[in-house]
């Protein structure tokens, strides 16, 4: 946004945690940047004139209600913003990016998708496939940030062993890649058990349910983590 000089923009996410708690975490960053000489005329901070909640997926009991929500929504960013991040699952991305299509707020604006799950969650596709040209349509607008599969030999390795222990315990078989859920919770078990023999080598055991000083105990460390944390544009 510093690039282009823009000071104002929408953010609107899912209210699912996973993608408001990120939606909160970028509006703190961005509403720390100062562009200079931007459309204020000097100095100024970038302003998020909209910032939203919409319920996530397409209950059909509640349709019209999330259909007059996202309508309200569309016509608040169209009054206030150009700039529009939006974080959400597959078909809510794409149910905004139709409307948006048939509101005619696609050219004048810049449409931002963050994938926080998958290459599929700002995907067009659908199998609702009598729109699949106008939502394709849609998205040659968006810029959308996808998170990157590593390819290293810590997350081959990881990759082998998650595959070999679901097969062999429990009958099943793996045939993608290992989501971003099981890549966060093999980390996040990683860091606790990290952290407890940390505390264990300088307090007695009963400190391992002290989840204050866990927490302090692993800032500032490192170690090699498996979740996806590179992002494709």
């Amino acid at each position: 946004m510093k690039m282009f000089k823009w000071t104002k923009c929408a953010i609107i996410s899912s209210n699912q945690n996973l993608f408001s708690h990120a939606a909160r975490r970028i509006q703190m960053a961005l509403e720390k940047v100062t562009i200079t000489d931007g459309d204020c005329g000097k100095d100024c901070k970038i302003s998020v004139t909209v910032y939203r909640q919409f319920y996530a997926g397409t209950n059909a009991g509640a349709k019209d209600a999330i259909k007059k929500e996202r309508d309200e929504l569309l016509a608040e960013i169209k009054a206030h913003a150009r700039i529009v991040i939006i974080l959400g699952y597959t078909d809510d991305v794409r149910d905004f990016m139709l409307k948006a299509k048939e509101l005619e707020m696609l050219d004048g604006y810049s449409w931002i998708g963050v994938d926080l799950i998958g290459p599929e969650a700002t995907g067009w596709m659908a199998n609702d496939s009598a729109r699949d040209d106008a939502a394709r349509e849609a998205f040659q607008g968006m810029m959308s940030f996808t998170q990157v599969v590593p390819n290293n030999e810590h997350y081959r390795n990881l990759t082998t062993k998650a595959k070999a222990i679901t097969e062999n315990q429990f009958n099943h078989e793996i045939k993608d890649e290992l989501s971003t859920y099981a890549q966060n919770l093999y980390d996040a078990i990683y860091l606790y058990a990290y952290s407890v023999e940390k505390v264990l080598q300088n307090h007695n055991i009963d400190e391992i349910r002290n989840g204050r000083l866990l927490t302090e105990t692993i800032k500032g460390s490192t170690f090699k983590c498996t979740s996806v944390l590179s992002f494709l544009v």
